[in-house]
């Protein structure tokens, strides 16, 4: 990266820290830091699938050693920049919507907004310009959503805004060596495996800018065989998440003091 990624994660400034292009880099080194520590610690446990949420995708991509780890974390700092750099500052944002259908959301949104995510079949993630966001809650909250909750994020991710951002990813991305990953890889963009780099590359590019379809992963993954998951990165969002496509699948995390006594 040229600069030290640690020193920043330990000593900050926070404000630099949070910006996407640091913040994504080392949301990822730190997800691998996890997943080599469990590897290593007990290597009897054998993984058989990997999904991941947006950026999480890449850090998955690195645990089925489809790509190396020093290529992600340079891609994803360029897919930060490319990804703030497609919309000017406080032009859009996104809006958690809990207690509606995703058919429904969708239908809210109509022209002006698109679906960022479909994080379960209860909660969604909507995106666009910020006059748009605003409409949409109270058409959302009239509809019968239980709560809209505005997200503290710097640009729409994920939605048509993005696209500006596409083409410097995959420049990117056909400058780095895409292998087939050692166990399935379910993507965002498809909600399916692939065992094509050049189709993994897509995914990744089309991602930037459409729908997250994280419900769908879960249940492919399930389909698959999956029954007990380990989330690998900060914090637990994704293990309620889990539970609320599903909840007698087994979710385990790692981002807590002694998580190794879980295993």
């Amino acid at each position: 990266l040229g600069f030290s990624l640690s020193s920043l994660v330990q000593q900050g400034p926070s404000e630099r820290l949070t910006l996407t292009e640091n913040a994504q880099p080392a949301i990822l080194a730190y997800s691998i830091a996890l997943f080599r520590v469990l590897r290593e610690a007990r290597p009897e446990l054998c993984f058989s699938m990997a999904a991941g949420h947006s950026l999480g995708e890449y850090s998955a991509l690195v645990a089925s050693e489809s790509i190396e780890f020093s290529d992600a974390i340079r891609l994803v700092r360029l897919r930060g920049q490319a990804m703030q750099e497609a919309v000017p500052a406080g032009q859009g944002s996104m809006l958690a919507v809990a207690g509606l259908s995703p058919d429904k959301v969708a239908a809210l949104c109509g022209a002006d907004l698109d679906v960022a995510a479909v994080n379960s079949p209860v909660q969604s993630v909507v995106a666009g310009a910020v006059d748009a966001l605003a409409r949409f809650e109270e058409q959302a909250l009239s509809a019968g959503a239980r709560r809209c909750v505005a997200l503290q994020v710097s640009a729409p991710f994920h939605s048509r805004m993005l696209s500006p951002a596409e083409a410097p990813l995959r420049k990117a991305l056909n400058s780095v060596s895409v292998e087939v990953p050692k166990m399935p890889v379910f993507q965002n963009v498809t909600a399916a495996a692939s065992s094509d780099p050049a189709a993994i590359r897509d995914n990744l590019v089309a991602q930037v800018s459409r729908t997250v379809r994280w419900a769908d992963c879960v249940a492919e993954m399930t389909a698959a065989g999956a029954s007990s998951f380990v989330e690998l990165g900060p914090g637990r969002t994704l293990m309620g998440l889990i539970k609320k496509c599903d909840r007698s699948l087994k979710v385990k995390f790692t981002d807590r003091s002694g998580f190794l006594e879980q295993f």
